[in-house]
């Protein structure tokens, strides 16, 4: 709620401190003393409109202050997240000035800030219902909300936005993979073509080192063939042969470790070099038996080379490189593959997301349409109350299934009927400012057990009006009171008398200049305020009276 409001140098203001407490905060003052000017200077601190005019004639520079006290449960969090502030301590400072250049500044806990988030941060904090800037009632997004926390629809409500949020991320996402394939698809011929022509090519992992060394036992047959029979004749075949030879040596050592026994290790080493010579001549042999001297196998073997080289000159990689290459244009496939995937996947899920959307929404309407009956018929009710006897207040509910958004599918409208013969139109193109604020009242009156935001303020809500009518709105003012903070300008004695708290607005003047001034009354001040807006000017011992067995009765 608001706890104070510092002026400096606005309109007729020229330094001010004004109060606030719990309850119905009533402001009083004769006509012309600037009993508006507080909420026109509240406004402002709100990040208002404003003219020229509201700098205070010989001044610079004009400032408001207003100190909010917040509740630990005021929803403030989605503004947090969206801006940056924080709210640590329970109090909140909404600064603005404005100097003669006609230059604006903003501060939100003497943190600079945008005129955008000022208004952004009003929104969560007053409710004005007038003919101010921040009267937000005729906004469709804040009738769809009073309808929907009058009805509590808070639980299908948050179905529907989870599920709007999740169709927007999938939606994000399915333009993303949507993107991607685009950007795929002529990458994605040139892959085709070029895995198809490394396919045809049947490659092995090592082939080229394999065809490397066929190639060069190929190109070197009649050699190797020639080597490889002499080293066989000198080990095996030719006499004396070195397996012969060692074989006789053997023999012979073997004689001789009968008469030294020492040479044992002698002949273990002659049999295990005659083992050894004799596994390497097997080798040999079966290398030797399979050399052959083919031209034709050695042309097909330098022809794969070429074909290798060539295919790795074309595809920028090196030969050795080329059997990788092909693995990770492969890899590529798949991933493509698997994109195509996801982009189908992610289409089903965007579809199901809408189904079950639109079934939330449906069960959101038609909840809207119960509420919306039973709040139509309450309001009509108080405006009866509230002097608008030929007064009816309707809401009309529109459904625009292709537009999904996180309060569902509904358009609402509220829509009032003012005068018989008069047609039903929509209630900013006919209320007036008074008309607005009773038509503010009652619907707070009804919703204000849920309400978001903790201060409302009535402009002109008791215009036109007297009597009975008028008492109807103060006794219903102070019932609000008792639910949440409400300030009001009132010029009417019925609706002062309420007040938890009474304002009292006057105007002073000397031969250069004019100051408005506002004080808290006590109980005394009350009366003779009352009694002087009963009597006029000059105020009869009746009327004062009269105001203190009023007040007595009504606050005793």
């Amino acid at each position: 709620m608001i706890q104070e409001l510092i002026i400096r140098n606005f309109t007729l203001i020229d330094q001010l401190s004004v109060s606030f407490h719990e309850g119905l905060n009533v402001i009083t003052g004769e006509t012309g003393a600037g009993k508006s000017i507080l909420l026109d200077a509240l406004d402002f601190a709100l990040g208002g409109r404003f003219d020229g005019k509201i700098l205070r004639t010989g001044t610079d520079e004009c400032t408001v202050t207003a100190i909010f006290t917040l509740k630990p449960d005021q929803a403030l969090q989605s503004f947090s997240e969206e801006t940056g502030i924080s709210f640590i301590t329970e109090e909140c400072y909404l600064k603005r000035s404005l100097n003669k250049e006609g230059r604006s500044r903003a501060f939100i806990n003497d943190q600079p800030v945008t005129l955008q988030k000022l208004k952004q941060l009003g929104l969560y904090l007053v409710q004005f219902y007038g003919q101010h800037e921040h009267q937000t009632l005729l906004k469709a997004e804040t009738q769809l909300t009073l309808v929907d926390r009058y009805g509590k629809h808070q639980t299908t409500l948050q179905k529907v936005a989870e599920l709007f949020h999740e169709h927007q991320q999938l939606k994000a996402q399915l333009q993303e993979l949507t993107t991607s394939a685009t950007k795929n698809t002529e990458a994605q011929k040139l892959l085709t073509y070029q895995l198809e022509e490394l396919t045809s090519l049947q490659l092995t992992p090592n082939e080229l080192n394999q065809l490397y060394s066929e190639q060069k036992q190929l190109a070197n047959a009649q050699e190797l063939i020639n080597t490889s029979t002499h080293v066989l004749d000198l080990l095996r075949e030719h006499e004396p042969s070195i397996l012969g030879t060692l074989k006789t040596a053997q023999k012979e050592v073997s004689n001789l470790k009968e008469f030294k026994t020492t040479l044992s290790n002698a002949h273990n080493l002659l049999q295990e070099a005659y083992t050894l010579i004799d596994e390497a001549v097997l080798e040999l042999r079966d290398f030797h038996e399979h050399l052959e001297i083919d031209p034709e196998k050695l042309a097909a073997v330098e022809k794969r080379i070429d074909m290798l080289h060539h295919a790795a000159r074309k595809h920028h990689v090196t030969p050795e490189q080329l059997f990788d290459h092909y693995q990770e244009l492969k890899q590529r496939q798949h991933q493509t593959i698997d994109l195509e995937n996801a982009l189908r996947q992610a289409t089903e899920q965007l579809h199901k997301n809408v189904e079950r959307y639109m079934i939330e929404a449906q069960k959101l309407s038609e909840l809207r349409k119960k509420t919306i009956k039973t709040l139509s018929t309450k309001v009509n009710q108080y405006l009866h109350k509230l002097g608008m006897p030929q007064g009816k207040f309707a809401i009309a509910l529109t459904t625009q299934q292709e537009h999904m958004h996180p309060q569902g599918i509904d358009h609402i409208e509220f829509r009032v009927q003012l005068n018989p013969g008069q047609a039903e139109a929509n209630m900013a193109e006919v209320a007036s400012g008074g008309e607005l604020s009773r038509i503010g009242l009652a619907i707070a009156l009804l919703t204000g057990e849920t309400a978001v935001v903790p201060t409302l303020i009535f402009d002109e809500v008791d215009v036109g009006v007297s009597g009975a009518v008028a008492e109807m709105i103060g006794q219903l003012l102070r019932d609000l009171g008792k639910k949440m903070q409400v300030l009001s300008v009132t010029h009417l004695a019925q609706v002062a008398v309420y007040a938890h708290q009474h304002l009292l607005v006057e105007k002073y003047q000397s031969k250069n200049s004019t100051t408005t001034s506002a004080k808290q009354l006590d109980f005394n001040g009350r009366a003779n305020a009352i009694a002087q807006i009963l009597s006029g000017q000059e105020v009869s011992r009746e009327a004062l009276k009269h105001a203190q067995e009023w007040l007595k009765k009504i606050t005793p």
